[in-house]
């Protein structure tokens, strides 16, 4: 796992500042995000994929004795039923930096287009903190299949295993890191998770005044500052 330096959340003001006063998140059902309005930001439709194939890997391809590989325009990408005991998934997404691209030299944090989400940010500087917290908020059964992690941007000729966390790179921009949630039930709609105030760790910033740069001082120690 990457040690991060930081994670932020971007949304509606009404949204960050619930996120930050009262720790209110909303893990989403993720075949929703392949069903959204916007292609490039939030929809994706290989969300819940487990396989791709690109059509030069594929000898052939029929269903009930058909052949239907020449009419393939595009990947096959296989979708599987959820684990019976695990019918609804749901995620919980926020942009992340890692010590690592700092070290690496990146200085901005985020995409411009990140303002496509909203027009505030919650910064989240303890993000070790802000794990734990979020672990505890949730409850069993929940708890149960609980899994975070950095998304892998994959090429547009992928083909092998899909997972939650793979994404075509046309998404890299977002630098997802992504919580998911496993539920022993079926449902469309979002599952809350009240983690409690964040402001110990967090702030909130306008997009109009956010400094989208990381600072190294003379110490080699990378400072974000909000104006």
């Amino acid at each position: 796992m990457p040690l991060m330096f930081m994670m932020a959340k971007f949304g509606t003001r009404k949204h960050m500042v619930a996120l930050l006063d009262e720790g209110e998140v909303y893990y989403s059902p993720v075949r929703t995000f392949a069903k959204m309005y916007e292609p490039g930001v939030r929809r994706d439709g290989w969300e819940g994929a487990t396989r791709i194939w690109q059509k030069r890997h594929l000898t052939s391809f029929t269903i009930d004795k058909r052949e239907f590989l020449p009419q393939l325009r595009g990947p096959l990408v296989q979708f599987i039923p959820q684990l019976a005991k695990f019918k609804g998934t749901h995620v919980f997404c926020l942009c992340h930096v890692t010590a690592e691209q700092i070290e690496a030299g990146e200085r901005k944090i985020t995409s411009p287009r990140m303002s496509e989400f909203g027009d505030h940010a919650v910064i989240i500087r303890d993000t070790a903190e802000f794990n734990r917290r979020l672990t505890k908020a949730i409850k069993l059964p929940l708890r149960e299949a609980l899994s975070h992690g950095p998304i892998e941007y994959m090429p547009a000729h992928y083909s092998g295993e899909y997972h939650l966390f793979k994404k075509p790179v046309e998404y890299s921009w977002q630098r997802e890191y992504r919580y998911t949630m496993r539920a022993p039930f079926e449902t469309s709609k979002t599952i809350p998770v009240y983690v409690g105030s964040l402001r110990d760790i967090a702030h909130l910033v306008p997009l109009d005044r956010y400094q989208n740069h990381i600072d190294v001082n003379a110490e080699g120690v990378a400072e974000f500052h909000v104006s």
